[in-house]
């Protein structure tokens, strides 16, 4: 058998096929190639590490370089697809690939896959993406996915269709952009978060395939607004924002239930609310709100941050310096 270490596998369509063949729940779209595209677009380096089996793909993992101080840098890998042990080969080749590189570290979010190892990560504390996510089944009609939701959520529905909320899908571009980018930012203010620049949603807009904008509007005022892509059959909630004015409209209730319909019109097999936490005290509110669509639905959970070290004098120092930072923020 001939086996083959790639350090940046170029085939797009063998490579999202692997993705859609080997992903969790979540469908793999932040190891799909039109995510790291994005990732380009937004002047990130992008790899495609891949371990090949007589010419076949049989695993692999898309990394994302990040800066670090003192101009070093770290790679980043978003959900991998591939579940439990890892191809050693595969790591051992990203080991060699990062060092020459100049890489201090390698960090994987983990996938929905427990317990989840790779040869010579450790897990770290922290999160880069969500560790639960809300993923529901939506091949079930309509008013059957409207009878599991709460009755407090299933009558905000309602009340905004009767305050005549309308939900259109549209083009991610000029105005309508504009509106989302000024009501995540609103949100974001009130949240006491900070969003990504400004540019890097309108990459996601520009260079992401199957991205839909859902705009909530009454009497023709935008409310809120929701940021979606589609991959693999799953429809995944990205980034959104409601102004804090006529919140008795319930327009994100109607946003997302327009969400559900939309990935049922896709044909897709599931709708993803995001992150939730039952215990983070600052996820509550969101929490609250998006379980209630589906209150009998379990949550996906992940397995959080592991961390390869590369140089390792370079990252003990680098692990130090992150203990003070967060030992003072206390």
């Amino acid at each position: 058998m001939s086996k083959e270490f790639v350090a940046d596998f170029s085939d797009r369509a063998a490579w999202d096929q692997y993705v859609a063949s080997n992903a969790g729940p979540d469908g793999g779209l932040l190891q799909s190639f039109g995510w790291g595209e994005v990732q380009r677009a937004y002047h990130r380096p992008v790899r495609h590490a891949a371990q090949l089996e007589n010419g076949r793909l049989v695993a692999g993992w898309q990394l994302f370089e990040h800066a670090l101080p003192f101009h070093r840098r770290y790679w980043y890998c978003p959900r991998p697809c591939s579940s439990g042990q890892a191809s050693a080969a595969l790591v051992a080749g990203i080991h060699g690939v990062a060092s020459r590189a100049g890489a201090v570290f390698v960090r994987v979010d983990a996938p929905a896959t427990l317990p989840w190892s790779a040869p010579g990560f450790s897990s770290v504390a922290g999160a880069v993406q969500p560790h639960e996510e809300l993923i529901i089944d939506v091949h079930k009609p309509m008013d059957v996915l409207l009878s599991a939701m709460k009755q407090k959520t299933r009558y905000n529905i309602r009340l905004a269709q009767r305050h005549g909320i309308r939900v259109q899908s549209v083009v991610p571009d000029g105005a309508i952009f504009e509106d989302f980018w000024r009501l995540l930012s609103a949100t974001a203010v009130r949240q006491g978060i900070r969003p990504h620049p400004r540019r890097y949603y309108l990459e996601i807009a520009r260079t992401l395939p199957e991205v839909h904008l859902l705009t909530a509007y009454g009497s023709d005022i935008v409310l809120a607004c929701a940021m979606l892509a589609e991959f693999n059959g799953v429809l995944t909630f990205l980034h959104g924002g409601s102004t804090d004015s006529q919140q008795e409209l319930m327009a994100p209730y109607a946003l997302h239930a327009e969400g559900i319909a939309l990935a049922q019109r896709k044909k897709c097999r599931a709708y993803n609310f995001g992150g939730v936490s039952l215990t983070n005290a600052a996820w509550a509110g969101i929490t609250r709100f998006k379980q209630g669509f589906a209150p009998e639905t379990a949550f996906t959970s992940y397995s959080g941050l592991w961390e390869l070290p590369v140089r390792p004098w370079e990252y003990a120092l680098f692990r130090s310096i992150r203990r003070a930072a967060a030992f003072v923020h206390r």
